[in-house]
């Protein structure tokens, strides 16, 4: 007997795993400013206070407002915002289009950028309409190879077809009796 065959240990196990994924969600989040670990300022703290990270790496976004010179503006504290000028942006860029920077900040208000590119609004409707897409087609091979038995997933052992579940629902049905 294995250690989750019960229903009751299975929950348990499931619980503990979205507790430790939450723990982590939070703890990573609490990481403050570290470059030499690859956590750079955000718009989150150069918005507010950029003085102090005037020199230093920053990584933003933000969407384009401007594009000569490229200006993008920076949102932190919910609603608070700021508009940044960014030079040595190398990657086309339409005003709307989301930003991302990192780069050195010079000033207060500009950002030389080392690595930079760009989303166009369009690029994130095809993102979801892919993920609602991808996770019907997963839902999909789910309910067609695997079936709940007593609170656990069990492999068919044969595939659920249209037809299949014609037949299980009492509806439709064939042309054949004609």
């Amino acid at each position: 007997m294995s250690a989750l065959s019960t229903r009751r240990s299975r929950v348990l196990a499931v619980a503990f795993l979205l507790a430790t994924l939450f723990g982590l969600c939070v703890w990573f989040g609490s990481y403050g400013v570290a470059p030499a670990l690859g956590a750079y300022p955000t718009e989150q703290v150069v918005g507010p206070t950029p003085d102090q990270y005037v020199g230093g790496p920053v990584t933003l976004a933000g969407p384009v407002v401007d594009t000569d010179p490229v200006t993008m503006r920076i949102t932190y504290r919910g609603t608070e915002a700021r508009t940044l000028t960014i030079t040595d942006v190398e990657t086309p860029v339409e005003p709307g289009d989301e930003l991302r920077v990192f780069g050195t900040l010079v000033d207060e208000d500009t950002v030389a950028a080392t690595t930079a590119f760009a989303v166009p609004p369009a690029g994130y409707l095809y993102t979801y309409v892919v993920s609602f897409v991808s996770g019907l087609w997963v839902l999909t091979r789910l309910a067609t190879h695997w079936r709940l038995d007593a609170g656990a997933l069990v492999r068919r052992t044969e595939s659920l077809t249209l037809d299949g579940v014609r037949t299980r629902l009492g509806v439709g049905g064939s042309n054949d009796d004609a």
